[in-house]
């Protein structure tokens, strides 16, 4: 699961960096940041500690935590070997890294045409959904808790076998 969790990350972050920072939007900044900083309103909430920043920042530490248990459930099963739940969810998490890589490449192709600007992309896999990423990215999470949950029922169904013996 390390490794699963590592290689869809490096691919995530080489994505960004291409979108971000190679590919740069021609105002230089990120999609749907086009205004300048002189032009945002001020909210009275931005200089709070607790207001919607904060709130913002304590929400994405959580989440990284909890995105982050499969990984501790699958690395607490004390059996080397791996169970037909585990490969079913390897086999679930290479399709949808597959799909996710196939999908964000299509984007970036059809964006990279000026003729497309402002269009929807419609052809390859984003013919069948306006999230193709996205439905992959949550094919990608469900694997990572199929594995560790087969991680915790074989502890589980080994704690009963050894309880059985006795």
């Amino acid at each position: 699961i390390a490794w699963m969790m590592g290689s869809w990350g490096a691919r995530l972050t080489v994505q960004m960096l291409y979108t971000r920072v190679v590919r740069r939007p021609k105002s230089g900044r990120p999609e749907g940041l086009h205004y300048e900083e002189t032009d945002r309103p001020e909210s009275p909430r931005d200089n709070e500690k607790g207001g919607p920043k904060g709130l913002r920042y304590i929400v994405w530490a959580a989440s990284a935590v909890f995105f982050s248990l499969p990984a501790l459930i699958a690395s607490r099963n004390p059996d080397p070997n791996l169970s037909v739940i585990e490969l079913g969810a390897c086999g679930l998490w290479i399709l949808a890294f597959a799909g996710e890589t196939t999908a964000d490449r299509q984007l970036l192709r059809f964006t990279a045409k000026p003729e497309n600007a402002g269009l929807a992309c419609r052809t390859g896999l984003w013919r069948y959904s306006r999230h193709a990423h996205a439905l992959f990215e949550s094919l990608i999470w469900m694997a990572f808790a199929l594995f560790a949950s087969a991680s915790r029922t074989q502890r589980w169904v080994d704690e009963a076998v050894a309880l059985g013996g006795r």
